[in-house]
């Protein structure tokens, strides 16, 4: 029911007017402001990388190769542990550092007062 007029409404949002909006002098619904623009740009590699494995009429020498061990597996929470670790770490020097800024503060307002 409208407080104003007192007409009953059964379907609110639908028989009720929508609110209008302040025109702000520009326009935004326009095909320029709803239209992105595309770009095409290559994916390949500058540098090409290939490998090649012997085979029949075809030797590659292997003198040169070096073997690769993997090295030990790390955890997301062996690497949670760490940064924490360094965190605390940080935060102990800075206090420290702070510590020290304030008692040689409290030391110069003693030997100002002393003196």
């Amino acid at each position: 029911k409208h407080r104003l007029t007192g007409v009953e409404f059964h379907h609110a949002a639908v028989q009720t007017l929508p609110k209008k909006r302040p025109v702000r002098g520009v326009e935004v619904c326009s095909h320029q402001t709803q239209t992105l623009e595309l770009k095409s740009q290559s994916q390949q590699c500058s540098v090409s990388a290939s490998t090649q494995m012997t085979g029949i009429g075809c030797y590659a020498q292997c003198g040169n190769d070096r073997l690769v061990t993997p090295g030990k597996y790390i955890t997301a929470d062996e690497v949670h542990d760490r940064r924490l670790k360094a965190v605390i770490c940080l935060q102990s020097f800075a206090r420290r550092w702070l510590a020290q800024q304030a008692v040689q503060r409290l030391r110069r307002q003693r030997q100002s007062r002393l003196a």
